[in-house]
């Protein structure tokens, strides 16, 4: 099961679908990790929260920069093939 999520991982990272993947992982991911008895959350459970969310808003900002097409310099009129 891992090498299938590894060998489906591998083939999608860096692309705007790998997004839709990571998001899920990183909740199902931290279900476990965060207390829900009904007690409020406690200074931990904002860490985790905090650094998934860190970590799907730097990955998210990753592939929009590896995907974003190259521009041509103002003083150039060129067009870029």
């Amino acid at each position: 099961m891992t090498e299938l999520l590894k060998e489906a991982f591998d083939r999608v990272w860096g692309k705007y679908i790998s997004l839709l993947i990571l998001f899920p992982i990183c909740v199902l991911g931290t279900l476990g990790l965060i207390r829900t008895d009904g007690n409020p959350l406690q200074a931990t459970d904002y860490i985790i929260i905090a650094t998934i969310a860190f970590v799907y808003l730097t990955y998210t900002v990753f592939v929009f920069y590896s995907n974003r097409l190259p521009r041509a310099k103002t003083v150039n009129r060129t067009i870029l093939f």
